[in-house]
């Protein structure tokens, strides 16, 4: 398990900057970030779970995932990756294919940028919100523990 040491965002109501620090190497972050295991980080039972992670991990390739509602509706979701650096950065775009409750179907784009911190690495994922409450509320979730931050476990 990874285990996040502290968490730092903030947003101008159009970008959101958040920072985490990882008690793990880069490549085991970006290990993660690339493959199913991205579904054990988000979410949790009583609100949703990520299922059925698949990605054409390539620049230009299309991600997709089911969101899992706690009442067991399946909403997709997925994107294009546009930069991939392995060890270092992924960047993405996001889009639902259903009402998100803030995000609605608007595409945004997710940039990860991992650097190594001795031992730990420090990652910081951006996304494009659309508004100051959308931004608001993605940036709350790492702090509740339910966001999709590795290892879920705050300390």
């Amino acid at each position: 398990m990874m285990h996040v040491l502290g968490v730092q965002s903030m947003t101008n109501g159009e970008t959101i900057m958040a920072s985490a620090e990882i008690e793990a190497p880069a490549e085991r972050i970006f290990r993660a970030l690339v493959t199913r295991e991205i579904e054990q980080w988000c979410g949790s039972a009583d609100t949703y779970r990520m299922v059925d992670w698949s990605a054409d991990l390539r620049v230009g390739g299309r991600w997709t995932v089911v969101v899992r509602t706690a009442d067991g509706k399946e909403l997709p979701a997925g994107g294009e990756l546009l930069e991939i650096e392995a060890p270092r950065r992924i960047v993405q775009t996001r889009a639902y294919g259903w009402d998100h409750p803030t995000l609605g179907r608007r595409q945004t784009t997710v940039a990860w940028l991992l650097q190594p911190i001795a031992p730990l690495a420090r990652a910081s994922p951006s996304a494009m919100a659309v508004s100051p409450g959308a931004a608001m509320r993605r940036l709350s979730m790492p702090r509740a523990g339910a966001g999709c931050w590795p290892g879920c476990r705050l300390i």
